[in-house]
């Protein structure tokens, strides 16, 4: 994956002997790295609205807020009870609100020294 921190990092701290052709080709850099991040988050949402409509449409004698268990800060399914992919989590926020089950994003590597999930509802963050 780009490094987009690293790039943005040189670009301020690059002294005045740096040319003008330098400073494009990072700015290109910086371009081609928005958009793999863009990319990447259509891809999250993509993968968050799948689940949410495999939330709404699990056929199961068991609610799936029957099945939740509260771990490392987020709900996540418990795992006798299968059928979810590793990693599933919910939104812990929404749940205790608003009686909501919302899956979470995972974040980007880039994002995820700040937080392992969003939650796409609530846009709360947790680690």
């Amino acid at each position: 994956m780009f490094d987009l921190l690293g790039t943005v990092d040189r670009l301020l701290k690059a002294d005045s002997d740096m040319k003008l052709i330098d400073y494009k080709e990072q700015i290109v850099k910086l371009r081609k790295g928005i958009v793999e991040l863009e990319e990447e988050l259509a891809a999250e949402k993509e993968k968050s609205l799948r689940l949410t409509r495999d939330v709404k449409n699990k056929n199961s004698s068991e609610s799936l807020a029957d099945i939740l268990i509260y771990k490392d800060g987020v709900y996540m399914p418990d795992e006798d009870a299968g059928g979810y992919p590793a990693g599933t989590a919910f939104c812990p926020r929404c749940k205790s609100s608003e009686g909501k089950i919302m899956p979470l994003t995972i974040q980007s590597d880039l994002f995820q020294a700040l937080s392992k999930y969003k939650c796409p509802e609530c846009n709360e963050h947790f680690t």
